[in-house]
């Protein structure tokens, strides 16, 4: 049972709504906030990739280099 110390996949919706509270003006946010964020909340960097990944497909934002856009 080792796998239980392994933190579960951030959702997609928890992503968005956090980079919709710390977006700027232009609805930018620096991509490595997001995944800082979750980091300290126990997810795996590639977690938060993936969750922004799925998000990106599904059109709600876009990724670019270091920059999430919340559309």
């Amino acid at each position: 049972e080792h796998n239980t110390l392994l933190p579960a996949n951030v959702s997609v919706n928890e992503v968005v709504k956090y980079a919709k509270l710390i977006q700027n003006p232009e609805g930018l946010v620096r991509k490595s906030l997001l995944i800082e964020h979750f980091a300290s909340n126990g997810f795996l960097p590639a977690s938060v990739n993936q969750a922004l990944q799925l998000a990106e497909e599904s059109g709600i934002l876009s990724v670019s280099g270091m920059w999430v856009t919340i559309r």
